[in-house]
C-alpha cells in the first residue's frame, strides 16, 4: 500500500499531477484507477476482484477534516478515509469463496492545506509522501 498527499495553493498543478501518474504510470501496471468525488468516498469499497486499485481523492482536506472541528462532527468521511488507508475497509471483504485477495493499494490525495486535515491522517504509517506544490501555473 502506497498513501501520497499532495497539497498547495490552487493552480499548482495537483490534480493534473495525480491524474499524470495515475494513467501514466499505474494504468500499464495494471492499476485500475478510481476519482472519487465528495459524494463516493462515503461509500466506496474497494471491489474485491480487482487486485491493483488506485484510489484518487481530490480535495482531502475538505473530506477528511479534523474531527475535533465541528463541521467534521456531522460527517464520517473522515473515519472512512481513514479505513481505507489502513487497510481495515478492503481487508475486512471476504470473496464468496472465503478466500480474501491480497490486494495493491494506492491512495492519491490532494489538498490546498494540510492544516484542515485530521491528524490522524498524516501520521506515520498512514501517509508515505507528502510533497508541498509551490509554482503556480497560469
Amino acid at each position: 500500500q502506497l498513501a501520497v498527499v499532495v497539497h498547495g495553493q490552487p493552480g499548482t498543478g495537483k490534480t493534473v499531477w495525480t491524474q499524470a501518474v495515475a494513467k501514466e504510470i499505474l494504468v500499464p501496471l495494471g492499476y485500475v484507477i478510481f476519482i472519487l468525488d465528495h459524494d463516493a468516498i462515503a461509500n466506496f469499497v474497494p471491489p474485491t476482484y480487482i487486485e491493483r486499485i488506485c484510489i484518487v481523492i481530490n480535495e482531502a482536506d475538505n473530506l477528511a477534516q479534523n474531527r475535533a472541528s465541528e463541521v467534521a462532527q456531522y460527517n464520517n468521511k473522515t473515519e472512512h478515509i481513514l479505513s481505507l488507508l489502513d487497510g481495515t475497509l478492503y481487508q475486512s471483504v471476504i470473496d464468496d469463496s472465503g478466500i480474501q485477495m491480497q490486494q495493491r493499494l494506492v491512495i492519491l490525495m490532494t489538498c490546498n492545506t494540510t492544516e484542515r486535515l485530521d491528524p490522524a491522517m498524516l501520521r506515520k504509517g498512514r501517509v508515505d509522501l507528502i510533497y508541498e506544490f509551490t509554482q503556480l501555473f497560469v
